[in-house]
């Protein structure tokens, strides 16, 4: 494998012919030849990307191989391929951020140079992953940081909003060593301050340190980041001597919580008896085999699937879990794509449940069916509790759960399934019941072609046949399981078959139809905008929102 790695480095048209019988070798060979064997696929990629994207299947396990080599040479394959076929590359964005933090420098360069070339021609894609992104900007190597601040100020050409909070760490990159992170951070600037020029302003005395000594793309960069803050502060001054006027605004109403119904509420429900609890109890999670559950009661049977309250054998006793099976109840035939899509799923959802309210998954495997044992929870869904929880106590529920969404963004992860049955609350001893996300990837349908299959708590984009999904779906996602929180009812009364005019529709402000502070539905109303753009940019906004409003209300945050 060495000499054949040799032989592409000198005449790689010699060896595309073996990329098939590399595919299948790349997973079974020793540390040292899969090493080789990666090198010689990324050779063949830069030379011949189209040969090498009918591989990409094949290389993003090697993402996550043991030896550093190898997940180097597997992040430099997709990033050359995703120069010239960034669809192929799409699905492995969540195994290239995870590359971001390697202990090699050269996985991390290579994941940050293809995430890069992704934000270049799918910027949808990554804009859940700004945080992280903003992570590498300090990175100690120069590539790494280079990668980082060049999809940064792609994805701000689109989204702006989510990487206006980067301004601070991109005017210290102005100051980098290496030229090219000051270009691409001086035409983040730029991009900017097109949209957010007060975010901007303050890096204006950076840019005009800059001389005329610099190399010639960074005093375009520079030159043009200037231009724009020039033309936005002319067309503010002009603005401010139109003559235009603004309404005053209406005071807003003082709602007090408590009366009678308030306070029965929250000293005779169990759920919101005692307050915020002090500490969320862990799940333990002992390596399970299928045979170690034991099936009690049937939840949920589905056409694919099946859930089980189920108790599993530990050494340490019996442990209630959750049981999910990948099952069709009318004994047909599971597709294996679907099968292995759950699967690889559930390896992002392990990723994420070490957070408080984010549902445990205990243990998942394959044998006989592909299955889940999820962490039990004993109080119900957020529809079948929200009319018991008090007022505090939904306030609280909304921005944890806001909180583990940007814990699954940060990480790259969407969960695009935000319904109320995936918001489930468990007891504990000392405070209100815990609310938690469940279904990350877990929600298995059928491939069609129409939209008779849909989540019910679908964001407009995912029923439209051109739309596309990202992090603000979730946000979509979350603003319409707040209404039922907060309201007792649906926004909609939709069913599945539901088009995708009836959720572009406004629903009745909450306040009209409950005890709900005008505040509090001013932020459902913005996170469920029917339109992506006016939404909350980021999750992170909509978390910043509640807690002020908990702040407000004596809630606390921390």
């Amino acid at each position: 494998m060495a000499q054949l790695s040799a032989r592409a480095r000198e005449d790689p048209a010699a060896v595309v012919d073996c990329l098939p019988e590399l595919r299948q070798e790349l997973a079974t060979l020793d540390p040292r030849p899969r090493e080789h064997a990666a090198e010689v696929v990324a050779t063949i990629a830069h030379h011949y990307p189209e040969a090498a994207r009918t591989a990409v299947d094949d290389i993003r396990p090697l993402l996550s191989d043991a030896n550093p080599g190898v997940r180097a040479e597997a992040a430099r394959a997709l990033a050359e391929v995703a120069t010239t076929f960034p669809d192929a590359v799409y699905p492995s964005v969540c195994d290239l951020l995870d590359r971001l933090t390697d202990d090699h420098y050269e996985s991390r360069v290579n994941a940050a140079w293809a995430l890069a070339e992704l934000a270049t021609e799918q910027p949808a894609g990554l804009r859940p992953a700004v945080e992280a992104l903003c992570g590498v900007l300090t990175d100690d190597v120069a590539a790494v940081r280079a990668g980082g601040v060049w999809a940064l100020a792609e994805l701000a050409e689109e989204y702006p909003e989510p990487v206006r909070n980067a301004v601070p760490a991109l005017r210290r990159l102005l100051d980098d060593d290496a030229t090219l992170v000051r270009v691409h951070a001086a035409r983040a600037l730029a991009v900017l301050a097109e949209t957010h020029p007060d975010a901007v302003e303050p890096a204006r005395v950076d840019l005009e340190a800059f001389g005329n000594g610099e190399p010639e793309d960074l005093r375009k960069a520079v030159t043009f980041a200037l231009a724009q803050l020039d033309e936005q502060t002319t067309e503010a001054k002009a603005t401010s001597t139109a003559g235009a006027t603004i309404d005053d605004p209406l005071p807003e109403e003082e709602w007090i919580f408590g009366g009678s119904d308030t306070e029965t509420t929250a000293t005779s429900s169990g759920l919101s008896a005692g307050g915020i609890p002090e500490t969320v109890p862990d799940v333990p999670t002992p390596d399970l085999s299928y045979d170690d559950l034991k099936k009690q009661t049937t939840v949920e049977n589905g056409d694919l699937s099946a859930v089980y309250r189920a108790a599993a054998s530990t050494e340490n006793g019996t442990v209630p879990v959750a049981l999910k099976e990948l099952r069709p109840s009318d004994g047909a035939t599971l597709d294996s794509d679907l099968a292995h899509e759950a699967y690889t799923e559930a390896r992002r959802w392990e990723g994420l449940d070490d957070h408080d309210h984010i549902v445990t998954l205990v243990d998942y495997g394959r044998e006989p069916t592909v299955w889940f044992a999820m962490e039990y929870m004993d109080a119900g869904h957020l529809a079948e509790v929200a009319d018991s929880l008090a007022f505090e106590h939904r306030l609280w529920s909304a921005l944890v759960l806001t909180r583990a969404i940007r814990r699954a963004h940060r990480a790259g992860i969407l969960h695009l399934n935000l319904k109320p049955e995936n918001v489930l609350f468990r007891t504990v001893d000392d405070g209100w019941a815990v609310p938690k996300i469940s279904d990350w990837g877990m929600e298995i349908q059928p491939h069609q072609d129409d939209h008779d299959v849909v989540p019910r708590y679908a964001a407009p984009e995912q029923l439209a046949d051109d739309g596309r999904t990202d992090g603000v779906t979730d946000v979509y996602q979350l603003g319409r399981a707040f209404y039922q929180l907060f309201t007792g009812r649906p926004a909609f009364e939709t069913t599945p078959e539901c088009p995708a005019d009836i959720v572009e529709a406004e629903p009745p402000a909450p306040s009209d139809i409950a005890s709900v502070p005008a505040a509090v539905g001013d932020i459902i109303r913005t996170a469920m905008a029917p339109s992506q753009p006016d939404r909350y940019g980021a999750v992170v906004y909509l978390q910043e929102e509640l807690e002020t409003i908990c702040a407000d209300h004596g809630v606390p945050t921390t």
